[in-house]
């Protein structure tokens, strides 16, 4: 409920609210895959994330001072798209997984039930 309201109000008063204040393909993809690894170590998942997120912002503070950004014409288009057919092949597999996964499971209880009547 909170992050709806914050949404809301990030809206209604930002210069441009069509902006996209949610989570993206890739961060999602990166917190499934963190929170998959962290479950087979066994360590905490929300720490391990805000650290994550304490290097990002360090390693984002560095590269601003230095002038990171000059190297963004280094990156064409070609870079995008074959990152852009990474996260896209990732969500189809994903999907099939689940797929193959109900298919061997058989469909959840409350579908079963719902489609008896």
């Amino acid at each position: 409920m909170v992050s709806c309201v914050a949404g809301v109000l990030f809206h209604l008063l930002a210069g441009c609210p069509l902006i996209i204040t949610g989570v993206t393909g890739p961060v999602l993809l990166f917190d499934e895959a963190l929170y998959q690894s962290v479950q087979a170590v066994g360590l905490d998942f929300l720490s391990l994330r805000v650290w994550t997120g304490v290097w990002t912002a360090i390693i984002a503070l560095v590269v601003a001072a230095f002038q990171g950004s000059v190297l963004v014409r280094y990156f064409t288009k070609f870079t995008k798209d074959i990152f852009a057919s990474l996260v896209a092949l990732l969500f189809i597999f994903e999907a099939v997984r689940k797929l193959f996964k109900v298919g061997a499971t058989g469909l959840p209880k409350f579908f079963r039930e719902r489609n008896s009547h």
